[in-house]
């Protein structure tokens, strides 16, 4: 579910993500946990969206996203991403 779209798809190719609320804000950075994705703008805002049973998309409960929503209360001031199996840092 971590690709985003329809959330039940699997791409073996990179395919554009549609949807959600990234729009035209400039990824500089993606990391990606075991069934989850995360997108850091040049703004510093972060973006996470797949499964989230572990809380690890960081938006305060364990609801899967299949499209990208901004992990909110940080303010802009993420500089560094990266996922692991049911984590995100």
């Amino acid at each position: 579910m971590g690709h985003g779209g329809d959330g039940a798809t699997q791409h073996l190719v990179p395919t554009k993500v549609t949807g959600g609320g990234i729009g035209e804000a400039m990824v500089v950075q993606v990391a990606a946990g075991s069934r989850h994705t995360m997108a850091l703008t040049a703004s510093g805002e972060l973006y996470a969206w797949g499964k989230g049973d572990h809380g690890q998309l960081g938006h305060g409960g364990k609801e899967h996203m299949a499209v990208p929503r901004v992990v909110g209360g940080i303010g802009g001031a993420v500089v560094g991403i990266a996922g692991g199996g049911s984590h995100s840092l």
